[in-house]
């Protein structure tokens, strides 16, 4: 299942299609470069906590988009996955993407693909910060 919002909203309760978030009128097709910037969090919601990543989008287009869930802190253990490369439109601003399995879980790692990037192994731990 795919979770996501665009980080200036407020409220994430309800996950939001990125084409209806502020700044899609600017979207264009794009090719490659997302001008992506990716931090870990945990998005939380009630008292769960989902592993997630806030993407700061510079270059507003149409991307494919991956998500891996890993078991450990290594980024070599598979547990789950989202977005198979299917392609978002998302507009210049910042979103939070998370994983809905594997909640609370703090022995995880995930990398994040957005375009033609890919985030650093990205470790969640109790001192990772809330999104």
């Amino acid at each position: 299942m795919i979770s996501f919002g665009p980080a200036e909203n407020g409220s994430l309760e309800d996950p939001l299609k990125a084409d209806a978030a502020k700044g899609e009128a600017d979207v264009a097709d794009a090719s490659g470069d997302p001008k992506a910037t990716f931090k870990a969090c945990w998005y939380k919601s009630n008292k769960n906590r989902y592993q997630a990543v806030e993407i700061k989008v510079g270059n507003p287009g149409t991307y494919p988009f991956n998500a891996l869930l890993y078991h450990g802190t290594t980024c070599t253990t598979y547990a789950d996955q989202f977005g198979y490369g299917d392609p978002l439109a998302l507009g210049n601003g910042t979103y939070i993407f998370w994983f809905d399995a594997f909640k609370n879980d703090t022995n995880m790692s995930a990398l994040w693909y957005l375009g033609d990037q890919t985030s650093k192994c990205m470790v969640y731990t109790a001192t990772t910060p809330i999104c």
